[in-house]
């Protein structure tokens, strides 16, 4: 009975955590897609966090707001993308009464599968009545007529909305090539814009460690900045080592080697020359025990190395200066150097996921799999990242997960915003389309991305 309260007690904070970490995120992605496609005037049908069915739903500004049942994502309904007017857009070059009559037709399933019935009514000024509520349910399950006249009367009005829409500014398909890649882009710029403006929040409001490895640089920044703390600490101890023998650990601070205090040693380099410098002659360390909070001594002698001839006691250093944020318009500029540094190094980790998976990758180049986690691993990792670092070091893993997500979706397959603009600038190119092939495309890329999630969320359950 223990383990299944622990187990349920696990599943509940793995999915808290998701929610916290991941689904603002993707509801940020997409609100970048609502606010360009709504700046060139294009219609969004539906923002809505989580997927349906829906929870909770309000029409406001044209737009239905949805907050639905399961907590996987979310998504913005942008008119005209890979919908009924979309399908007929291409037929309609084709065979003009065709395209009408395979669009009232799609619409018609369209607007009783996504619930739109009582909108698209409103739309055109008719009272949503138990009438078209009970038609509305008996349409879902197949049984009215095509001669009931108020199946014919939603035909006559989506044949009306066709001769509109087709060719009106508000439709995706009808906008210039530039304003359809900026439409695509902007959930990628909504995720680095929060990034930016998280990272800045965070460096701005919290103090701030920096391990420092340059005098002048160290000078810098205690004229500049309000010094928190600063030290020599150890980062790591090599096993039976001189250091490890002499009772050092990681995290403990030096605080004075031999006759040299720590704070005038800003570099390893500098460090390990000290030490080579004293040789194998018995040295007195004085240091700060990261378990006692006290200053302790140690006396450690120096042992030479067979791989470089310089002596060594087997430590990892780092000399850390802590100072306090400038406030967000102080570090607004550090908070971009940060963003534009995590984004260089996210394209590289994407770049290396991607290369591991080729069937021509090495057996070190598959390692760095073993580190991707998917949402299970997030939502594992949550709770302990709040406990190491509470609400800065959270909204810090939002920031770089929200990198991410911009990285991962400008890659160039189908079911990525960076696939959807590849297809454009071909079409673009080739002065063709084929929706067809697009649909393929992307349905098959979906498919394999969703086969590698499920693969990442064993992976993530094994290590559990």
């Amino acid at each position: 009975m223990e383990i299944v309260v622990d187990v349920i007690m696990k599943i509940l904070e793995i999915s808290f955590w998701f929610i916290v970490l991941l689904i603002p995120l993707v509801a940020i992605h997409e609100f970048g897609h609502l606010l360009f496609a709504r700046l060139f005037k294009v219609k969004v049908l539906e923002y809505g966090i989580g997927l349906p069915p829906r929870a909770f739903y309000k029409k406001w500004k044209g737009i239905v707001w949805s907050i639905n049942w399961l907590p996987l994502g979310g998504f913005a309904k942008i008119y005209g993308d890979h919908d009924a007017i979309d399908e007929a857009k291409d037929m309609s070059l084709k065979d003009a009464a065709k395209a009408k009559l395979e669009y009232i037709e799609n619409r018609t399933s369209e607007i009783i599968s996504n619930r739109e019935l009582q909108f698209f009514l409103e739309e055109n000024n008719i009272d949503y009545t138990d009438k078209w509520k009970e038609f509305e349910i008996q349409l879902k399950k197949r049984k009215i007529e095509a001669t009931d006249s108020l199946l014919k009367q939603l035909k006559t009005l989506i044949e009306w909305e066709y001769d509109a829409k087709l060719s009106s500014k508000h439709v995706l398909f009808n906008k210039k090539y530039w304003q359809k890649v900026l439409i695509m882009l902007g959930g990628i710029i909504f995720n680095l814009l929060f990034a930016w403006i998280m990272l800045s929040m965070i460096l701005g409001f919290s103090t701030i460690k920096k391990n420092v490895t340059d005098i002048d640089y160290a000078e810098q920044l205690r004229q500049d900045t309000t010094i928190v703390s600063e030290g020599f600490f150890l980062q790591g101890i090599i096993k039976d080592s001189p250091a490890d023998k002499a009772g050092l650990e990681p995290g403990d601070e030096i605080v004075r080697y031999d006759d040299r205090s720590a704070k005038d040693i800003f570099s390893f380099q500098e460090f390990t020359d000290l030490v080579n410098d004293n040789g194998p002659s018995e040295v007195i360390v004085e240091y700060k025990s990261n378990k006692t909070d006290t200053n302790e001594v140690t006396i450690i002698t120096a042992e030479k190395s067979e791989d470089d001839d310089r002596y060594k006691i087997g430590v990892i250093p780092m000399y850390t200066l802590e100072y306090e944020g400038e406030g967000f318009w102080g570090t607004i500029g550090s908070g971009y150097d940060e963003t534009v540094w995590t984004f260089k190094e996210t394209v590289k980790s994407v770049g290396d996921i991607f290369t591991a998976l080729l069937p021509s990758a090495t057996d070190q180049e598959k390692e760095i799999l073993k580190q991707v986690s998917g949402p299970i691993g997030i939502g594992n990792l949550g709770s302990q990242i709040f406990e190491q670092g509470g609400i800065a070091l959270i909204l810090y893993a939002m920031a770089t997960i929200s990198v991410f997500l911009a990285v991962f979706n400008l890659v160039p397959i189908p079911a990525l915003d960076g696939g959807r603009i590849l297809i454009l600038t071909i079409n673009k190119i080739t002065g063709k389309r084929s929706k067809k092939v697009e649909a393929i495309a992307i349905t098959l890329t979906m498919l394999l991305m969703i086969g590698l999630m499920i693969l990442v969320a064993v992976s993530d359950i094994k290590k559990l």
